[in-house]
């Protein structure tokens, strides 16, 4: 009698040590302070050919050989003894290990494999018999990576001298069984890459700000999110090509991290995602062409047309259209856009400012083509009293409608090829700087277009320029 009673908890406990649990759906979902509740679809298999009950107990939870981070009420499951059983939880996971569970958690959704322990002390019926035994068993989570992230359909908002407001819409893919729900708000740092495709903690170029997270299996929008851009000494020659990049209509990465300062401290820095921010669906600049009028004539600070004998003092330059797609008006100040030939090229200009005595320029083999830049007078011959004003307004986008064009002549600077508009460099100091309107926005703006040419000879509107020769 004896040895029966010994044989049955042993043949129970070789049985339970043979079983396995595998996970078919997870969702994690509405957090508290010490707890997140988690509905899983279960698995047990391999359990032997005896029925048996086992008993509700309080598993713990581990990553695979690490200390507990927390606890779930593992419920009564009645385990048939000849084939897999599914069972479901519905039940609160207790951290009780803040940092242990936001590393488990993060290991998940960084991509990488992850196994986590459930382990207790289970009473099982079984065959007439109850008895307590040891439970530790692995359990496989899938990869929660969150693909494609992409952040469009940006908009902005309003801002300060120090920060700018916008909203966006977020997407991304999931294909893992593990989801995510109701988390509420979330806030993520929002950084830029390195040379090497590595996101650059030490730089942070402001927030990302989720209204309520979540992560569902398939293709996710989290819609409405806030993306809060923060000027300070080390960030603004990053915003200045994270802003400059945008406003070109060109995509970029970014990282986030985070979240950062949540709610609860059991979610803090869980995950790091590359994000591609899609510029604006129309670039800044839409066209640029030269007129006799504007690029070749020119005209004075005060507004005059230049006499046949230039000066210093006179303003040449082609005139650039801007678009914007935003809804609200870009202020444009202090614009310097470096204009550049697709291919490296050589060649050779003639100007005909006059009917006689043309003027030659040669250009050595390069893609720099020209500086342009906003000046005072730039407005004087449309407007005397904006004779100071080197500022330009792109009117925004109203409501339901398309972007409003704005033309405006932009000074040229001498380039490497000489003075292909016969205007002396008035400054090579330029301080690029970007504002959006009443100045609410400062940073540099870096944008380059291209020059499209041609290899023969090119007329220009009713004063001539000539490109003879052009060479590879």
């Amino acid at each position: 009698m004896a040895g029966r009673f010994w044989a049955i908890p042993a043949f129970g406990q070789v049985s339970l040590d043979a079983t396995t649990i595998g996970l078919k759906r997870a969702v994690l979902s509405n957090a508290t302070s010490d707890a997140i509740h988690m509905k899983a679809d279960l698995v047990l298999d391999n359990a032997g050919f005896v029925l048996a009950r086992i008993h509700g107990f309080r598993a713990e939870v581990a990553v695979s050989g690490g200390q507990p981070f927390g606890w779930f009420a593992f419920p009564d499951t009645q385990v048939a003894g000849s084939g897999p059983t599914a069972m479901t939880l519905d039940t609160n996971l207790h951290v009780t290990d803040a940092n242990g569970f936001a590393a488990a958690l993060s290991q998940v959704l960084q991509g990488g494999p992850c196994e986590w322990d459930i382990s207790g002390s289970p009473k099982v019926s079984a065959m007439g018999a109850s008895m307590h035994l040891r439970m530790k068993k692995p359990m496989m989570l899938p990869i929660t990576l969150l693909e494609q992230m992409r952040s469009f359909n940006i908009d902005v908002a309003l801002g300060s001298d120090r920060e700018l407001f916008s909203t966006a819409d977020l997407s991304f893919f999931s294909g893992s069984s593990l989801e995510i729900a109701n988390l509420g708000p979330l806030t993520f740092s929002l950084h830029p890459m390195d040379e090497l495709g590595a996101p650059q903690g030490d730089v942070q170029l402001g927030h990302l700000i989720v209204r309520n997270f979540a992560v569902a299996r398939g293709f996710n929008i989290l819609g409405n999110t806030s993306i809060v851009l923060e000027k300070t000494n080390s960030s603004e020659p990053y915003l200045a090509a994270f802003l400059g990049t945008w406003a070109s209509g060109l995509e970029q990465i970014v990282a986030i991290q985070g979240p950062t300062r949540p709610q609860f401290s059991f979610l803090e820095n869980i995950t790091t995602q590359t994000v591609v921010v899609a510029g604006v669906t129309k670039g800044l600049v839409k066209s640029a062409y030269v007129s006799g009028f504007d690029s070749l004539q020119g005209h004075s600070l005060h507004g005059q047309p230049c006499s046949l004998l230039e000066s210093s003092d006179c303003l040449k330059g082609p005139v650039v259209t801007m678009q914007n797609t935003l809804h609200h008006t870009i202020k444009l100040t202090d614009i310097s856009l470096d204009a550049n030939l697709l291919e490296d090229l050589a060649y050779e200009a003639v100007i005909h400012t006059l009917p006689i005595f043309p003027k030659k320029v040669s250009c050595r083999k390069g893609s720099r083509l020209s500086r342009l830049s906003s000046v005072p007078g730039m407005w004087a011959y449309l407007n005397a009293s904006r004779a100071s004003d080197a500022s330009v307004l792109v009117p925004g986008v109203p409501p339901d409608g398309e972007s409003v064009l704005t033309s405006r002549l932009l000074f040229h600077h001498d380039s490497a090829c000489g003075r292909l508009f016969g205007q002396k460099a008035r400054s090579e100091h330029h301080f690029d700087f970007f504002q959006w309107q009443s100045h609410i926005m400062g940073g540099q703006l870096q944008y380059q277009y291209y020059a499209y040419t041609e290899r023969h000879p090119h007329q220009l509107c009713q004063r001539r320029a000539e490109f003879p020769h052009w060479s590879r």
